[in-house]
């Protein structure tokens, strides 16, 4: 089916994408010039056009969903299967709303009942984060920049710390999971602020990671 998008999202992927840093980034983006000509992953849109055989949508379907690991969402269209990964857009949101509730990424991460850090809390993935960790039960500390602790405490954090003027990993205080959103630290610098239990996560695979 064909899908007329009105909102998409722009996340870390795609500024990997668009910078080509740091260099490991070009080995799947583009050595030296970008090999993807129309980035996005993330959609909302109206159905355009179906296949004959199509029968799960309808052309002016409200719709959202995502072609990762594809790109192509910040084009005015996106062609994709009806059993790809989309879905009815639900009553109550708007497109943008809706655009920016379908990364998931943040799911596979969190567990139920925890501590636990969130480093880039006011971003695409940290805000999902938030909202997720306290939905499972867990108390949140979320790390962002000042202007935006008011927005990561209204998400549910529990405690907000800003990472210009503190390094929440030399707080004192520990943590059943650090997530690290964006790979800005490392699993060295935050071992001491894990449990003895505790682990280190992050979605950004980079030489921080290792």
């Amino acid at each position: 089916m064909l899908v007329r998008v009105h909102a998409s999202t722009v996340g870390v992927v795609d500024s990997l994408a668009r910078r080509g840093s740091p260099a490991y980034a070009r080995i799947h983006f583009g050595l030296r010039k970008p090999r993807f000509a129309v980035l996005g992953c993330d959609f909302a849109g109206t159905v355009a056009a179906v296949g004959p055989a199509a029968t799960r949508f309808a052309v002016g379907d409200p719709v959202f969903g995502t072609i990762a690991p594809r790109f192509g969402t910040h084009a005015e269209y996106v062609c994709l299967s009806e059993r790809a990964a989309v879905a009815a857009m639900p009553a109550n949101v708007f497109f943008a709303e809706a655009a920016a509730l379908v990364d998931a990424t943040a799911l596979c991460f969190l567990r139920r009942g925890q501590t636990i850090a969130i480093t880039g809390a006011s971003g695409a993935v940290g805000t999902a984060a938030v909202q997720l960790a306290r939905h499972f039960g867990a108390s949140v500390t979320g790390v962002c920049s000042g202007p935006n602790a008011d927005l990561v405490r209204k998400l549910g954090a529990g405690s907000v710390v800003d990472y210009t003027k503190a390094d929440f990993a030399r707080t004192g205080q520990t943590f059943d999971v650090i997530f690290d959103v964006a790979g800005t630290t490392t699993f060295a610098h935050c071992r001491r602020a894990l449990t003895a239990s505790g682990i280190y996560v992050t979605t950004a695979p980079s030489p921080n990671g290792r």
